[in-house]
């Protein structure tokens, strides 16, 4: 690229690196099905949403 500081992270903190690890152990996309207006899961499935910086 011509001008590369146009890809730097520079508004990150310094847990950015590690929420950018967190982020692909754990994946970013799931498929759900819902039956009759509800979510269609199995007694023991959850769904989680997770922050992993501290601040952002």
């Amino acid at each position: 690229p011509e001008d590369t500081s146009l890809y730097e992270h520079t508004l990150e903190g310094t847990d950015d690196m590690t929420s950018h690890i967190k982020s692909s152990l754990m994946g970013s996309s799931v498929t759900v099905p819902i039956t009759r207006g509800h979510f269609n899961m199995g007694t023991w499935q959850g769904i989680y949403l997770c922050e992993h910086r501290n601040r952002g």
